[in-house]
């Protein structure tokens, strides 16, 4: 779309049920915590053994 379009900018559309609910973000931590967990684990291990590995400067 150029600047020299004609057309005014499509409207945002509000979606009245458009909203974040915590109780609903912490139900799906709670039901993945075992996923959380894993990913923080095998992260936290390669970092180690990435930076254990590493020649001392």
């Amino acid at each position: 779309m150029s600047s020299n379009d004609p057309r005014p900018p499509a409207p945002v559309q509000y979606y009245p049920d458009d909203e974040i609910s915590l109780y609903e973000l912490w139900d799906i931590l709670q039901r993945r915590r075992m996923v959380v967990i894993i990913t923080t684990a095998v992260i936290a291990l390669a970092s180690a053994v990435f930076a254990l590995s590493r020649e001392p400067v």
